[in-house]
């Protein structure tokens, strides 16, 4: 009798030990399956601001030659206001042809948009997997669970935060700001 007991307990111990374990595993899942959706809007991001410096590059010199003409053309270049105002479109449209990053106008405004979705996005994730990494410390922080953590998973994740370096930054940023 004494022996069926003891059996027993131990296959209870067991049957709780696998449970525990597959909960941390979850959990541990969980916590990187966050992270996959953060470090893939972060990547979206790091393809999106090349694109846009490119863009506003473009715009940039664009809007250089256009004030370049407009100051040329009220400076008394031109003295015939009608035909100022010609020279002035001809030479808009000449631009427009001789450079075609002037049409990136368009693609500079959904690059913008773009990049704030992804970075909406980026806080986002951070938050699901900060709440993630947060549970899953919880869990292994706790009685019995903490036995079977420890036991077999070895790694504890960190929250994603700022670099010191970034948060030097932003403090120093919102204190010239005030």
């Amino acid at each position: 009798m004494n022996i069926i007991i003891f059996i027993a307990f131990i296959l209870l111990q067991l049957v709780l030990y696998v449970i525990g374990y597959n909960y941390l595993r979850r959990l541990k899942n969980n916590v990187q399956e966050a992270w996959s959706n953060t470090f893939t809007a972060l990547q979206k991001r790091h393809a999106v601001l090349p694109q846009l410096v490119v863009s506003l590059g473009g715009a940039q010199d664009f809007e250089t030659l256009i004030q370049a003409s407009a100051t040329a053309a009220r400076s008394g270049i031109i003295t015939d206001t009608a035909t100022s105002e010609q020279q002035i479109q001809k030479g808009i449209f000449a631009l427009k042809e001789a450079y075609p990053t002037v049409t990136t106008m368009d693609n500079t405004k959904q690059l913008m948009d773009s990049l704030r979705t992804i970075e909406d996005d980026i806080q986002g994730y951070r938050l699901i997997y900060n709440r993630a990494v947060a549970d899953y410390r919880r869990a292994c922080d706790t009685f019995p669970l903490n036995l079977v953590a420890y036991s077999l998973l070895s790694s504890r994740p960190d929250f994603f935060e700022l670099a010191p370096s970034d948060n030097h930054a932003l403090e120093s940023a919102t204190s010239s700001a005030s």
